[in-house]
């Protein structure tokens, strides 16, 4: 698995915001990692800030793909509930979503490319800090998702890697070989 990743840098137009974007072949099939990452629920397995995924129980319907959740994203040592909705679905190439709480937001986006030995996943996470008033926070902000972002894909790597052992079937020797009682 390789990797890369941009300096953080403020938008010229909006200085409270400040993008991150990383990248990694991951040895696992497009379709696969695709629907990894377009689950919303399978964040809590692969980013690191995400401690809890709910819906709001009026979301709990055949409508809960498209609704918004509440993530409880831990951040400088504190549970921030941010309201995460889809902003950007194109199975199985692009997926973004953007997430508010009352401190900063954040706006994901992933591009997933076929390419040789697996998927080139391109990760692109922008930090707003509007919201904050201590400079001191920002910055401490900034430099957790710099390190975050470039984390989350070997997360998501050995997620996936997980995901798919588990899935595949037993092969017919082992299951001739496992001892009877």
């Amino acid at each position: 698995m390789s990797f890369s990743r941009s300096p953080i840098h403020p938008l010229p137009t909006r200085p409270a915001v400040f993008v991150v974007e990383s990248s990694a072949v991951l040895p696992h099939r497009p379709d696969v990692v695709y629907a990894a990452i377009a689950s919303i629920e399978s964040l809590l397995r692969w980013q690191a800030g995400v401690r809890a995924v709910r819906r709001p129980p009026a979301m709990q319907s055949a409508a809960r793909s498209r609704g918004p959740v509440v993530l409880t994203y831990r951040a400088l040592g504190v549970g921030h509930a941010l309201t995460a909705r889809v902003i950007a679905a194109e199975p199985p190439h692009r997926f973004a979503y953007r997430a508010e709480g009352a401190a900063f937001a954040l706006e994901a986006r992933y591009r997933v490319e076929p390419a040789p030995g697996g998927t080139h996943v391109v990760s692109r996470v922008a930090l707003d800090t509007t919201a904050s008033r201590q400079t001191a926070d920002c910055v401490a902000l900034r430099r957790l998702l710099a390190r975050r972002v470039v984390s989350d894909l070997t997360r998501l790597d050995r997620w996936v890697a997980a995901r798919e052992c588990s899935e595949r079937p037993r092969s017919r020797a082992a299951r001739t070989a496992a001892p009877s009682s």
